[in-house]
């Protein structure tokens, strides 16, 4: 048989008291997070002399709401102290609440003795209100007594295809106790890079202990495009082990689409080989009977052409981009556009046909040819009254 049961505590009341009692069930006590503490590394050049400030920056990983301590001191690594660098303790050393980093500050001693990178140590400890993530950062010493590097300029002929290497040679001023390492970057100059030469990026080399050399490649990019001296650079950048005394070398590609050699066949050295057109019937000028030599208009004898060795016009070019530098008997210059400039067929020739200027001396005349920015050899042609 069940017997109800009835309760005399009204029922408002009732559900109060098993919500409190679900709220005490249920309730922590929540402790107040705490950062967590670390060392980061320092690195320091050692110097010559005196002494150097390697800072240790001990850090929080965040913002603390109360206070938070602790004590630090220096440890040997490959360094020794006393010789290297200046033993340090103390502590504690506090952080104010919203603080979240506090230096250390250990001293380095200077040298001139030519040694290997050292470390040493910060250790802290009796940390208070942190976790501890990192107890101990690592000081390097960067010795700065190596030799120091340089790196040399080269010249290469260019070629008409594929690549060429141009060797760069790095030069270390003396042996060294430990490995040294140098980065290397091409530049283009008035070269361009893909075109003219294979460009390198960040290319690190590396020297032995007690190698004092070391060389590396640029590809050079042949083609047969008639064109000046081109150069571009290589430069050097973070060392380590070693200071760079001379830290850009030069390259320069010497084109060997060889240009403007005049023939030089005419009956006096150094003559040019050269003919009045009008005695040549396969140019596009008027061919005069030996009747009329005797009885032409003024004019009509001053278009002669010469010839020149791998005389080539690139693309776009016209036979006015040639120039005929003409230096008479009385030392006066005259620069002559080019009226004509053709391959002779089955030799190494071109023809260049220009005009006389009318104020030229007669005498002997020095002749030159200028394009793509080079100048050829020197010939003469004689002009007769």
């Amino acid at each position: 048989m069940t017997i109800p049961v009835y309760s005399s505590i009204p029922l408002p009341l009732r559900i109060s008291l098993v919500m409190m009692l679900l709220l005490l069930a249920t309730s922590v006590d929540v402790a107040a997070q705490q950062p967590s503490i670390s060392v980061r590394e320092a690195q320091v050049v050692e110097g010559n002399s005196g002494t150097t400030q390697a800072t240790f920056v001990v850090a929080l990983s965040g913002a603390a709401s109360q206070s938070v301590s602790f004590s630090f001191a220096t440890a040997n690594g490959t360094a020794t102290a006393g010789s290297d660098y200046t033993a340090t303790s103390g502590g504690p050393v506090t952080f104010a609440p919203g603080e979240v980093e506090k230096p250390v500050v250990v001293l380095v001693n200077g040298d001139t003795v030519d040694e290997v990178q050292e470390t040493f140590f910060l250790d802290i400890s009796n940390v208070q209100n942190a976790t501890v993530g990192s107890s101990r950062g690592n000081g390097f010493i960067v010795d700065d007594d190596g030799p120091t590097i340089s790196i040399n300029d080269v010249s290469i002929l260019e070629g008409n295809s594929g690549t060429k290497a141009a060797t760069f040679t790095l030069t270390l001023s003396g042996p060294s106790v430990e490995p040294i390492a140098i980065t290397a970057t091409t530049a283009p100059g008035t070269a361009t890079a893909s075109s003219d030469y294979n460009s390198i990026d960040n290319l690190v080399v590396t020297f032995q202990p007690g190698t004092v050399t070391r060389t590396f490649d640029v590809g050079i990019i042949g083609d047969t495009n008639l064109e000046s001296n081109e150069s571009f650079f290589v430069n050097l950048s973070f060392p380590f082990g070693t200071t760079i005394a001379d830290g850009q070398g030069v390259g320069t590609i010497l084109d060997d689409d060889i240009l403007l050699m005049l023939e030089e066949s005419g009956p006096v050295a150094g003559q040019a080989a050269a003919f009045e057109s009008m005695l040549l019937t396969r140019d596009a000028f008027r061919v005069e009977t030996i009747n009329n030599w005797f009885t032409l208009p003024a004019g009509q004898n001053t278009i002669v052409m010469i010839f020149a060795q791998n005389l080539r016009l690139n693309q776009g070019e016209t036979a006015a981009d040639v120039i005929v530098n003409l230096v008479d008997a009385n030392n006066q210059s005259f620069d002559v556009p080019a009226a004509d400039v053709r391959a002779v067929p089955n030799v190494d020739l071109t023809q260049v046909v220009f005009r006389l200027p009318d104020a030229l001396a007669s005498g002997t005349c020095k002749v030159t040819i200028k394009v793509h920015g080079q100048t050829s050899n020197m010939g003469t042609i004689r002009i007769t009254p």
